[in-house]
């Protein structure tokens, strides 16, 4: 949006939603926007905030592998990050790595005890965990807890909004999107799009096997 990288890496619909962000900034928007120091960036004593990963901005955390890398790149005991539009926590102490939001209620209350820890308070909007509603999270330096969320909010009102501003209609569809694979794991979104016509259908998958694949344009395919 602030114009700091080419788009040409990116899929049409990202794209679209690039060039629209891009035009819908003013000229101090974007300038405001290129001056941000790059991440990943400490905070405090205990704390240290990136985009992806610790060690790559661009990077996704998918896996345990993944989670310790991180753990192991940062600076700081406590990493909050994003990315994967995930929320989801870890924490490692004592050699073990374990689930700090494994506890599905919302608000979840995260005292910082001993060890490490990688949390991503979850996105506002565009799900990849099968929750739809928003995600976020509030850090207390002081008593040194963090607090995740879950909070519903207009996503129909918000779709409107997409569709009236002419952005593609997948943008749209992918807010409600809902599925059973939930509680921190990342879900992956199969667009099916008719180029002619501009009509979409999105759907959830866990992961990229085939059998799962298979099924979701399936189900597409049955509600034509």
């Amino acid at each position: 949006g602030a114009g700091l990288e080419p788009s040409d890496a990116f899929n049409t619909v990202a794209r679209a939603a690039i060039r629209w962000t891009y035009e819908a900034l003013s000229d101090d928007n974007r300038d405001w926007l290129a001056e941000l120091p790059a991440g990943p960036l400490v905070v405090d004593d205990l704390l240290e905030i990136c985009h992806g990963t610790p060690f790559d901005e661009d990077m996704y955390v998918f896996d345990d592998a993944d989670v310790l890398r991180a753990m192991q790149a940062a600076d700081r005991r406590v990493v909050l990050f994003g990315h994967t539009h995930v929320q989801v926590g870890y924490r490692l102490a004592n050699q073990s790595l374990t689930l700090a939001t494994a506890d599905v209620r919302r608000p979840l209350h995260i005292a910082i005890g001993p060890g490490h820890y990688l949390i991503n308070p979850g996105s506002v909007g565009q799900p990849r965990d099968g929750d739809p509603r928003a995600g976020f999270g509030v850090y207390d330096a002081a008593s040194q807890v963090v607090e995740i969320y879950r909070v519903p909010y207009p996503i129909e009102r918000t779709q409107i909004r997409i569709r009236e501003a002419g952005l593609p209609e997948a943008l749209a569809q992918r807010l409600a999107l809902a599925s059973v694979a939930g509680g921190g794991k990342f879900c992956f979104t199969l667009t099916v799009t008719d180029i002619a016509t501009g009509w979409t259908e999105n759907r959830t998958v866990p992961d990229k096997r085939k059998a799962n694949v298979v099924a979701a344009i399936t189900d597409v395919v049955t509600h034509l």
